[in-house]
């Protein structure tokens, strides 16, 4: 069962409201009061001023709302609730921002006792040039337990008149705390922090910021994307989900690091318009165009994705791709045993044809996605186009991927390769003027046999003949193949069969014109032993 929006898809913009806060008021009465029960909180509420000056609330007893209505905070309302440690819980809907400010700190939660939609829903302007028109900050130490913990919902464009009108400008989003996404009382499954399908801004977009300390979990998807939103999601944050880590149909993505993980059993791609159905995958991204704005840019720089029983990464679509840009340069991403670590459509494939992995480790050979530049030299193959990519990796992280040859290599080595095989010359370009390098070969097999030794000319170019194409390495470091290692690592060439549990590190660079480098699974040619 995927996650279904049945409340808060298509046209539903706008709920019934118990409280609105955000009249005008002098901001020099900006309140600070300490509330320990329900007629308490909710008098502090009401009597809080507008203003520049934040208001707040601290409580100091665990307090028990009643009503099943947001309280909405507007008029550039800004409200500061200090939990001071304690329990703040309502049957659902706690707050709708709508052009107000909220602020949740002091290390408490905020906690639907009978889950049924967002514990924090907000609204942007209608208006383009709107900035800063709503806001949430949750703080670390904050907790919201509900169907959804944050929710973005839309309003009309009054200058559209197509069928994608819905926009949310000015609004910012910052999560440092806790969401735990649950089951409504229907037995939809949870979100944690959920952007309206509806909404389709591109310029000024919703921005919203997934911190160090954040851990969002949910019984379905725990970051799901319908609508446009410009999301940054830093190192240390921890997101687990049942149905998948991430659910994309639109945005633009940085992913600077984090644990994303999937739980739950792997499932085919099923294009839905009520929401997203379940895959299993850490990533899933879901092209639904032109039903949604899609023009997704991800960028994934770091970070760990595991999926238990699917696909680290997994694309499909009902209709060509709503990708517009993708780049890995780093992040480990395992798949469950037996399946690749990336799954895309056709589609996918052919538009990002030049490849997009420029570093990382994965559980599966990922050879066909990767990002190369072709060397312009008289190159004679049999169907196969010569690539030539640089290595950065450490030698520690080396040694515990392949215990043989390279496993002392220093920081460069340019790792030649073509899909098919024959002979030529490679002129070489960019390296160390005068410096001395050294060329090894290796076969399908993987044995492997000094080529050539050579020194770099004053412009840093050389000429390699008769150069092998199966694979060669171009070190800076002298190999010792007079040794003879004792083997516990299948062999393997560049871009041959590799075992499942295997795996492949990529590590970016900027140097040859070349974008990435790829470990190699090597033996010697005595060396038999496995």
């Amino acid at each position: 069962m995927g996650m279904k929006i049945k409340k808060i898809l298509g046209l539903t913009l706008a709920l019934g409201v118990a409280l609105i806060v955000g009249f005008k008021a002098d901001p020099a009465n900006a309140i600070d009061a300490t509330v320990g029960n329900a007629d308490d909180f909710m008098n502090a509420i009401a009597e809080a001023d507008a203003g520049p000056d934040d208001d707040t609330i601290t409580l100091s007893n665990d307090i028990a709302l009643t009503g099943s209505d947001y309280i909405t905070i507007m008029s550039e309302y800004s409200l500061t609730i200090d939990l001071n440690g304690y329990t703040l819980t309502k049957p659902d809907k706690f707050f709708s921002i709508d052009g107000g400010h909220l602020v949740l700190t002091g290390r408490g939660s905020l906690v639907e006792t009978a889950p049924d939609d967002s514990v924090i829903q907000l609204k942007g302007s209608d208006s383009s040039e709107a900035q800063n028109y709503s806001s949430l900050v949750v703080d670390d130490g904050v907790t919201l337990q509900g169907w959804a913990g944050v929710k973005v919902s839309s309003k009309t464009d009054p200058s559209c008149s197509g069928d994608h009108c819905g926009v949310a400008y000015g609004v910012n989003i910052t999560i440092n705390g806790t969401i735990i996404g649950l089951n409504d009382q229907e037995g939809n499954t949870g979100a944690g922090v959920y952007t309206n399908g509806t909404i389709h801004n591109i310029e000024n977009p919703i921005t919203i910021a997934i911190g160090e300390t954040a851990n969002i979990s949910a019984t379905g998807v725990p970051i799901f994307a319908e609508g446009y939103a410009d999301w940054t999601i830093d190192s240390g944050a921890i997101i687990t989900g049942v149905e998948s880590a991430i659910g994309m149909k639109a945005g633009k993505w940085t992913i600077n690091g984090g644990t994303f993980k999937a739980t739950g059993p792997k499932a085919g791609s099923v294009c839905s318009l009520t929401g997203i159905e379940a895959t299993g995958a850490a990533i899933q991204v879901e092209s639904d165009m032109p039903a949604y704005t899609g023009n997704i840019d991800l960028t994934i720089s770091g970070g760990t994705f595991t999926s238990d029983n699917g696909y680290a990464i997994f694309g499909y679509g009902c209709e060509g791709t709503a990708m517009t840009n993708v780049l890995i340069s780093g992040g480990t991403f395992t798949s469950a045993k037996g399946l690749d670590a990336i799954v895309t459509t056709e589609d996918f494939l052919e538009q990002f044809s030049e490849g997009f992995i420029t570093g990382g480790t994965f559980s599966s050979d990922v050879s066909k996605f990767i990002k190369a530049t072709p060397i312009d030299s008289d190159v004679k193959t049999e169907g196969g186009e010569l690539l030539l990519v640089k290595s950065t990796v450490l030698s520690e992280n080396l040694r515990s991927l392949v215990p043989v040859w390279f496993a002392d290599i220093e920081d460069s080595a340019i790792l030649i390769t073509a899909n098919g095989h024959g002979t030529g010359t490679v002129n070489l370009a960019n390296l160390e003027a005068g410096k001395k390098y050294y060329a090894y070969h290796y076969d399908d097999e993987g044995y492997v046999t000094l080529l050539k030794e050579f020194i770099a000319d004053a412009e840093g170019n050389y000429e390699l003949k008769d150069v092998k194409f199966s694979g060669i390495v171009i070190s800076t470091t002298k190999l010792n193949l007079a040794s003879d290692p004792i083997l516990d690592a299948p062999a393997t060439g560049l871009f041959g069969s590799m075992a499942v549990e295997s795996k492949i590190l990529i590590s970016a660079i900027i140097a040859l014109g070349a974008i990435i480098g790829a470990v190699v699974l090597v033996r010697k040619k005595t060396a038999k032993r496995m």
